[in-house]
């Protein structure tokens, strides 16, 4: 019995040994350890920014509640930040153990945003905070702002002028830039389109278009394309260049009306014209020459028998480098021949009774290297439409009897953009009388009418040039007016100059840059010159 016992406590004691071993795991004797799991962060609040506020800041903090570990792990932060989105995936910041983070690049302007913070123990396990959403302030656009030169309608601006206009103030304090637009609003062109401009004054480098309207307006700009536009302004630019200017009240050549002026080696010429008293009737044949328009030297003095017969209402061209004066009105009558000069004093009778007939109040130009004789008026007050032309002043060719256009004479031409042009003047015929209608030819035997009823009121003994691409009528009918055109049809008054007594049957002449008026009648008669330029 006592054996028995003691067999059952042993047997008992290897039982309970047995299964302490099970339970303890002990290394080394093949049996692992039980896996104790790893628990993420305990959940936390998002503090700042609130969940749905408004006007908030494009630097904003950030603040969270801190969030602890139940394993008492360390715990660090990520940060999220999307535009518009409910549950933002754009990590912005991770790996930083502070619970509060500042937006250092600025946020858009007036945008909604979303964020939350990821909080994350050295095992990788991690809580999510909930998702709060803000608006950032809105974006406040420039300070409205004024145009200062040129002003509202201001007229006669110069051709390259210089636009001024204040600063614009943007309450956000961001950099501003600046479009400048400027627009031809006759032909709608932009002559300045300039964008990202950082100046508040420009100066236009191209020419402006003379008398044109011209509208311009600048747009401030901020750093977020929010813009302010300034009042859109009107100017003129100026109707001529800079100056009128009267080089001679009292020339030293006498009075005159009906002479003829012309461009010849660098000088301006005059040759006879009318003076109502003296011998002849007071008609002229004197030549005088001027450099500058200023100062005049006589070159052949009236009656001098090595010069052409006196007359007046001819017509004298330059040509081949000489000077050819043709027609005109004498004390002995109508004339229709034809002189020649290579220095303006010696003049040499090339022709004296040309095939066409006997005229004054015509009009003479070179063109295609020929000269052309265009209209006129007979003795016996009859007018003429036709067309003559030569290639040597001597041997001539008649291009037409008869003209589209009506009889006339006191008109005036010219040769502009490979044409000839004949405008105004009087003419016989249905509706005779003072007109402006506008002709123009390339062969001399066609002419087309660009206009019946130019902007310029109807005239007789007006004079045309050609200059700054543009071709210019001035005077006639005691007009002191300017106007020109770039196309033949469509005028634009340049100015109607107060200072220059109004006038009829004065010459003018394009030289060094400049238009000069000469000499005329105004009701008593004129030895006047005045240029513009």
């Amino acid at each position: 019995m006592q054996l028995f016992r003691s067999l059952l406590l042993s047997v008992t004691i290897l039982i309970i040994i047995s299964c302490q071993k099970e339970a303890t795991n002990i290394p080394g004797d093949g049996i692992e350890e039980e896996e104790i799991l790893n628990q993420p962060p305990y959940s936390f609040q998002l503090v700042e920014i609130q969940d749905s506020a408004i006007n908030v800041t494009i630097n904003p903090r950030f603040i969270w509640q801190q969030s602890t570990d139940p394993d008492q792990d360390p715990v660090s932060y990520s940060f999220y930040i999307e535009e518009g989105s409910d549950n933002p995936s754009t990590l912005y910041h991770e790996n930083f153990d502070s619970t509060t983070f500042t937006i250092v690049d600025p946020l858009k302007r007036y945008t909604q945003y979303s964020w939350k913070v990821v909080a994350s123990d050295i095992h990788g396990a991690s809580t999510e905070s909930s998702v709060f959403s803000f608006t950032t302030y809105r974006n406040y656009q420039p300070e409205k702002f004024n145009l200062i030169s040129p002003y509202n309608n201001e007229d006669e601006i110069p051709f390259l002028p210089l636009l001024k206009w204040e600063s614009a103030i943007d309450p956000d304090g961001d950099a501003i830039s600046y479009q400048l637009k400027v627009t031809n609003t006759e032909t709608g062109e932009v002559v300045v389109n300039i964008d990202n401009y950082m100046d508040t004054t420009f100066q236009i480098s191209d020419e402006l278009v003379m008398y044109t309207k011209y509208d311009w307006q600048v747009i401030a700009k901020d750093s977020y394309n929010d813009t302010t536009h300034s009042a859109n302004h009107t100017f003129y630019s100026k109707r001529i260049s800079e100056n009128m200017v009267l080089r001679v009240g009292t020339a030293p050549f006498i009075r005159r009306d009906g002479h003829s002026s012309v461009v010849f080696n660098g000088k301006i010429y005059i040759f006879g014209g009318s003076n109502t008293s003296g011998v002849n009737n007071g008609i002229q044949n004197d030549v005088w020459s001027s450099s500058n328009g200023k100062n005049w030297t006589e070159v052949e003095h009236v009656n001098s028998p090595t010069s052409f017969t006196s007359r007046h209402q001819h017509t004298t061209v330059a040509f081949k480098n000489k000077l050819w004066t043709i027609g005109g009105g004498t004390a002995d009558g109508i004339k229709n021949d034809v002189w020649s000069s290579s220095d303006g004093k010696n003049w040499t009778l090339e022709v004296e009774n040309a095939p066409f007939d006997p005229r004054y109040t015509h009009t003479c130009l070179v063109y295609n290297d020929k000269i052309w004789i265009i209209g006129g008026r007979l003795e016996n007050s009859h007018y003429l439409n036709d067309i003559w032309s030569s290639v040597d002043g001597i041997n001539w060719v008649c291009e037409t009897k008869n003209a589209d256009f009506d009889p006339r004479g006191y008109h005036t031409s010219v040769v502009f953009k490979d044409k000839m042009w004949v405008m105004g003047g009087y003419k016989s015929g249905l509706g005779s009388g003072s007109n402006n209608e506008v002709w123009s030819s390339v062969d001399g035997k066609n002419w087309i009418k660009e206009t019946q009823n130019a902007e310029w009121s109807k005239r007789t003994g007006l004079s045309s040039v050609v200059f700054d691409g543009k071709m210019w009528i001035t005077s006639g009918d005691y007009n002191n007016d300017l106007w020109s055109t770039e196309d033949g049809i469509k005028w634009k008054q340049q100015r109607s100059y107060g200072e220059m007594h109004k006038r009829s049957h004065q010459t003018a002449v394009t030289f060094d840059n400049k238009i000069f008026v000469i000499g005329g009648w105004r009701g008593d008669l004129l030895n006047d010159v005045w240029c513009f330029y």
